[in-house]
């Protein structure tokens, strides 16, 4: 939805309605090696992105005590 650049291949992206806008939330980060970028899917690294007909959203959070549904409850609150 949001571009090939979101996560690696191999990451396991989940829809995530807020609202009535549909979004997608992944766990992990990019990790630069010498060989290039790759994917490691970590649970202290929530990415939850979503769009209207005006903008592109993006809520990152690093650490835990954060479910992933705190963070669509925290994204519909910013709608």
């Amino acid at each position: 939805m949001l571009g090939g650049n979101f996560a690696g291949n191999s990451a396991d992206i989940q829809t995530a309605q807020i609202g009535d806008l549909t979004g997608e939330c992944v766990e992990g980060v990019w990790n630069l090696i010498d060989n290039g970028p790759v994917w490691e899917p970590t649970p202290f690294a929530t990415t939850l992105r979503w769009k209207n007909d005006a903008a592109i959203f993006g809520l990152v959070h690093n650490g835990m005590n954060l479910p992933r549904d705190d963070l669509v409850k925290l994204a519909k609150s910013i709608r």
